[in-house]
């Protein structure tokens, strides 16, 4: 109900994420996908990458459609993680799905390979941005 993804979203962004995630179990059915991004977003910024992975195969399940948002925190939560090749298969999933990346999954993207320097990767995808499309 929207009553309970409403509920989710505020313990979210005010990092209660345990009982968000309460919250969310107790409800016994999908919320809307700004609650489920909230969620996953709340857990990623606790920096509870397991709970975040657990809960989004379980929402994925329940017929969630990840969104950009859910890919944007998707990828930023592997690319902290540093498992680039898992942030490049999701970015790669979206876009074979037809979700067009925002520029902030562009530059989470670009940064988490810098880092990792994997520049010529970076420059591939920087590349891409610039083609039309």
């Amino acid at each position: 109900s929207n009553v309970f993804g409403t509920l989710i979203i505020a313990l979210s962004e005010l990092g209660i994420v345990d009982e968000a995630v309460w919250v969310y179990h107790k409800i016994g059915e999908l919320p809307p996908v700004q609650a489920c991004n909230a969620l996953l977003n709340g857990l990623v910024k606790a920096g509870r990458f397991g709970s975040m992975w657990e809960i989004y195969t379980d929402l994925v399940a329940q017929g969630m459609v990840p969104n950009v948002i859910t890919y944007g925190t998707l990828i930023d939560a592997c690319c902290y993680e540093g498992n680039l090749d898992k942030a490049h298969n999701l970015f790669d999933e979206m876009v074979g799905k037809g979700v067009v990346p925002s520029i902030v999954i562009f530059t989470t993207l670009l940064r988490g390979l810098c880092n990792k320097r994997r520049l010529s990767e970076a420059e591939e995808l920087f590349s891409s941005m610039k083609e039309p499309g």
